[in-house]
């Protein structure tokens, strides 16, 4: 770019010095700052169009080399893992990945508690769970559904543990669990039931029924979640969630009904 710019001055100083001979002065010089900016218009463009690929370059250079480092890195890679699956493979041993499926039966449970050691002779290498990776995990982590596990062990061995990842099916006393909903009952509370005059704690209406108490109607009055030591008392209406069969086992026990309500 200097030898560039040395070129023109001397270029423009002999234009100058002819155009100053030929004509007037005045002439002269008007005709050389004309030209001069024609050049310079002209090789202000140029000079933009070479920044333009020197930039380009630039980029394409920078890149390319964060490109050939990543492809390094990922040889590197996979040469160090191929070379670990030779010496793995020289005594039948193979790293598998599984996906612990939700209603699997190592979910939530520690890999202490499910000791895959000695049932089946594997070892659990790492755990990814979302964005985290545990390497190695320890006997108190737990596996929980999705998370992706990398096992060692034979193929015999990781065919046998494969099993444990998978979903149970279900049978039919697990299907009519997940069918068990909950209901909301209104219980009336008339004279000669044995809950008049106890506490709701006292009641075990939740501790040995499973039912809970969310509300209590007394006349005009409405106590919403009510604390466990308020007494039931004889006329008033009781609001009970729980499952089906456990409010019916309560009414049994209680000598209470069920008001009717649309």
């Amino acid at each position: 770019m200097a030898l560039t710019a040395v070129r023109f001055l001397l270029a423009v100083f002999f234009v100058v010095f002819l155009l100053v001979n030929t004509f007037n002065a005045t002439t002269g010089v008007l005709f050389a700052v004309a030209t001069i900016i024609i050049v310079v218009m002209y090789y202000s463009r140029w000079l933009k169009m070479q920044s333009i690929k020197v930039e380009r370059r630039f980029f394409h250079n920078l890149n390319q080399r964060e490109y050939e480092e990543e492809m390094h890195r990922q040889s590197a890679d996979v040469f160090k893992n191929f070379r670990l699956s030779r010496r793995l493979s020289a005594y039948d041993l193979h790293l598998s990945d599984f996906v612990v499926a939700p209603g699997s039966p190592a979910c939530g449970h520690t890999l202490i508690e499910l000791d895959y050691r000695k049932k089946y002779g594997v070892h659990v290498v790492s755990i990814i769970r979302g964005s985290e990776r545990i390497n190695i995990p320890g006997g108190i982590e737990r596996l929980f559904p999705h998370d992706k596990i990398m096992v060692l062990g034979s193929d015999a061995q990781l065919k046998t543990v494969e099993r444990e990842f998978e979903a149970v099916p279900l049978t039919a006393e697990m299907q009519n669990q997940l069918e068990r909903e909950v209901s909301l009952e209104q219980i009336e509370m008339t004279a000669g039931n044995t809950l008049i005059g106890r506490t709701i704690r006292e009641s075990g209406i939740r501790d040995f029924n499973k039912c809970l108490v969310v509300g209590i109607e007394r006349g005009h009055e409405t106590l919403m979640t009510p604390d466990v030591q308020t007494r039931f008392a004889e006329g008033e209406v009781v609001w009970v969630v729980g499952e089906k069969d456990s409010i019916t086992r309560m009414l049994g026990t209680a000598s209470v009904s069920i008001m009717e309500t649309n």
